[in-house]
């Protein structure tokens, strides 16, 4: 389904750059379907663009090629809410895989 502009959507991932995993939330608003100076192989038509503003900072946009990549990485607020939890749950395996990981005993240099 189509996104429709003014609406606000949600992209969702973990942040495993530092010690612990953390989610990451954006807010994005859609600003419609436009056409640009430049291309891309995976646009639906060429010069097309499926065009988000972050919530917020309205001069930062990202022009998404397709429409298959947009229902992929665009949550309504429900898929976000449906998300959460799946989300956390990765995280959480994540921080314990890394508490492991890093409780393991080391090797020790031999005399």
């Amino acid at each position: 389904m189509p996104p429709v502009a003014g609406q606000k959507y949600y992209r969702c991932g973990l942040d495993i750059s530092t010690d612990i995993a953390e989610p990451v939330i954006e807010t994005l608003v859609y600003q419609g379907y436009f056409e640009l100076d430049h291309n891309s192989a995976s646009c639906d038509e060429p010069y097309h663009f499926y065009q988000f503003a972050h919530y917020g900072q309205e001069q930062i946009t990202l022009n998404v090629p397709s429409l298959r990549t947009v229902e992929r990485d665009y949550l309504s607020f429900a898929q976000l809410m449906h998300s959460l939890p799946i989300m956390v749950n990765e995280m959480r395996e994540l921080n314990v895989q890394k508490e492991l990981k890093d409780d393991s005993p080391k090797p020790t240099a031999e005399k």
